[in-house]
């Protein structure tokens, strides 16, 4: 087994697009995800009148000056200590992680509209991963539902504030969440022994 074998594990934009795709697909929800950066027409989409552009950083070449707008991006991925599963050939590989995301919004300069924006995304960040009334996770549920390879065993917003930034014509705030993620037994390749 050589890194080949592990590197779709460990391409973590995977969550953000799942994370993405969870928003849009939110009953009730307002959000809509751009075009591909391979679409010709990137660079003037624009979402249908009433949804809210939900980008990703893959969605860089994507047109970015429509609002309302959130973006997502996920930094300080790190290893949880003690989580590793071993190889066939003996190695040692990590398989859980904590991680921020940052939840980037953009409104026209009404605090209104930016806080209905702001408390919907709040709302939906709650429902990220869907628990059992066992209290057992539920792995085909919330944003896991969208993810093949990694598990959201945490979802939550963390120093939430009600600071709003004016800046050229629009609103614009930060919502920092927390997440926790794995990589399950089942998506190991064949050999592997995970404790």
């Amino acid at each position: 087994m050589n890194f080949t074998d592990f590197q779709s594990l460990y391409d973590f934009s995977l969550v953000e697009a799942a994370v993405q795709s969870f928003f849009c697909g939110v009953d009730g929800s307002l959000f809509v995800a751009p075009l591909s950066e391979t679409d010709p027409a990137r660079g003037t989409w624009t979402p249908p009148p009433g949804f809210t552009a939900f980008y990703t950083n893959a969605n860089i070449t994507v047109n970015q000056a429509c609002r309302p707008r959130v973006k997502i991006r996920l930094n300080n991925v790190n290893h949880v200590r003690g989580a590793y599963a071993l190889d066939a050939n003996g190695a040692m590989r990590e398989k859980a992680w904590q991680a921020s995301m940052e939840f980037g919004i953009v409104t026209e300069p009404n605090y209104a509209i930016h806080c209905q924006l702001r408390s919907q995304v709040l709302a939906i960040i709650a429902q990220g991963v869907a628990i059992s009334q066992d209290g057992t996770l539920f792995a085909t549920g919330g944003i896991n539902k969208y993810l093949k390879l990694h598990q959201v065993s945490e979802f939550w917003s963390r120093n939430a504030s009600t600071d709003v930034v004016p800046a050229e014509g629009a609103y614009m705030s930060l919502i920092p969440t927390q997440l926790a993620f794995s990589i399950p037994p089942s998506s190991w390749p064949a050999g592997m022994q995970t404790f």
